[in-house]
């Protein structure tokens, strides 16, 4: 099995088929698919946000993993249990809100 462990979902009309289409083609099974802060774009086009994930995995639930955005010290430490409990298998950290040390 070859897994794509880190691709943005863009809010893009087509795209989540696009990307699907093209795993085929080059032999990837599933791809852990990120969403972002809605903020942040690639090319032109802004990330998905969790709920555009979420209707994404619904529709290729066996060829994505979905990774939620979460951005510690802003969410709360429930949303993650809650994010769990919509089929998110992992989390995106960006853009810490303090410096972490030891």
């Amino acid at each position: 099995m070859i897994i794509d462990c880190h691709v943005h979902l863009l809010a893009e009309k087509g795209y989540s088929g696009a990307l699907i289409r093209e795993c085929d083609q080059l032999g990837i099974d599933k791809v852990c698919l990120l969403a972002g802060p809605e903020a942040f774009s690639f090319w032109g086009s802004r990330m998905a946000n969790n709920d555009e994930l979420e209707k994404v995995y619904n529709e290729f639930p066996d060829r994505i993993y979905p990774f939620a955005f979460f951005r510690s010290g802003v969410h709360a430490p429930e949303q993650v249990d809650r994010l769990r409990e919509r089929g998110f298998v992992g989390l995106k950290f960006t853009w810490a809100t303090r410096r972490w040390s030891t």
